[in-house]
């Protein structure tokens, strides 16, 4: 059995963290998870996180973090979103315990249009969180986001945002110069 319990920052780029075999916690408590690039894992660990957040937000959609265990507690994850539906994406590969929190931080990393879906978290068991919500919006682009939606596929368990997108403000002051 191991403990692993962290209030600081930990920052991973296509690493993995392996706890090996046994039963053990990785406890994030009011600490983060930064996400720099690629594809990374944490292994042989149930997650338990207290306003923990997991930090995506680069600039560049397409970084996943991957827990193989369940995940329980409360969590906000930061994500860029690009035009094409790509998304940064945390993925569970257990369950996400009944009465967990979600949130979402959503960072488009160009001027997006229209109605875009992303899926955010991917859930392999159950998801038994509360209701995900939508955290905040950030970045350059932040202001081209008209509307956004977030919540459970009832089939799936994924963690889903429907979002429009139209002209930010510096789209509106150069049409408003031009005419």
């Amino acid at each position: 059995t191991g403990l692993v319990t962290s209030t600081g920052n930990i920052t991973l780029n296509s690493s993995v963290i392996d706890f090996g075999g046994g039963s053990n916690r990785f406890e994030i408590d009011r600490g983060a998870i930064t996400l720099t690039g690629g594809d990374s894992f944490v292994t042989g660990a149930d997650v338990f996180m207290t306003l923990g957040l997991i930090d995506a937000r680069n600039g560049a959609a397409g970084s996943t973090l991957s827990f193989d265990g369940n995940l329980s507690g409360s969590v906000t994850f930061g994500a860029d979103l690009a035009s094409d539906g790509d998304t940064d994406r945390l993925i569970v590969g257990g369950d996400v315990t009944s009465g967990s929190a979600i949130g979402v931080v959503l960072n488009p990393v160009e001027q997006l249009k229209g109605d875009i879906d992303f899926t955010i978290v991917s859930v392999g068991g159950d998801n038994d969180a509360n209701a995900p919500t939508i955290a905040g919006v950030s970045g350059q682009f932040a202001d081209s986001l008209l509307n956004a939606e977030v919540r459970t596929d009832a089939a799936t368990g994924d963690v889903l945002v429907s979002a429009t997108f139209g002209m930010g403000h510096m789209a509106i002051a150069a049409a408003s110069a031009t005419t």
